[in-house]
Parts: structure tokens; C-alpha cells; sequence
């Protein structure tokens, strides 16, 4: 994970033992972007109140945080088509 000041920061809610998880870190680690990673694997508690809120039934759960905003991307495939839009 970088530690580097970027304007966009992503935040990713994933399981350890997901294939799409682990697609994900690896293409923000490709990108050199800023992300943090929190694992939920053993808090199904909270990944299922986010699903909840969030209306998502998958992992990973992909936000971007701009400054003071949050915004939800989606999983996977939401964030290669938006780091593949620019």
C-alpha cells in the first residue's frame, strides 16, 4: 500500500478468501494508487450491514474518498471500468 499524499484515496471492504478481492488490490497495486484494505472475513456482521446499506451482495466493496466525499464504485469490475475511463 502506498503511502504517498494522492487526491483520491480508495477504500476496499473484501474477504481474504476472495478472487475478486485480491484482483482488485493487485490492480491499484499496478496502478500505484492509494488504498486501504480492511478484511471482513471474521466481521460478517458489518459486510452484512454494509450489503445492507449499500444494496451490494458482493465482495469486494470498492469506495473512492476524495477530500471530504465518499463514493461508492461498486466491486470488481466497477473499478477496472473506472481506472480504465480515466
Amino acid at each position: 500500500m502506498s503511502s504517498s499524499s494522492i487526491e483520491n484515496k480508495y477504500i476496499l471492504y473484501v474477504r481474504s478468501d476472495c478472487p475478486f478481492c485480491e484482483k482488485a488490490v493487485k490492480l491499484l497495486e499496478e496502478r500505484n494508487l492509494d488504498f486501504n484494505i480492511l478484511d471482513l472475513k471474521r466481521r460478517s456482521r458489518v459486510l452484512k450491514e454494509l450489503k445492507n446499506i449499500y444494496d451490494w451482495q458482493t465482495v469486494p466493496m470498492v469506495f473512492c474518498r476524495s477530500n471530504t466525499n465518499i463514493e461508492f464504485v461498486g466491486g470488481f469490475d466497477d473499478l477496472s471500468e473506472r481506472l480504465s475511463d480515466g
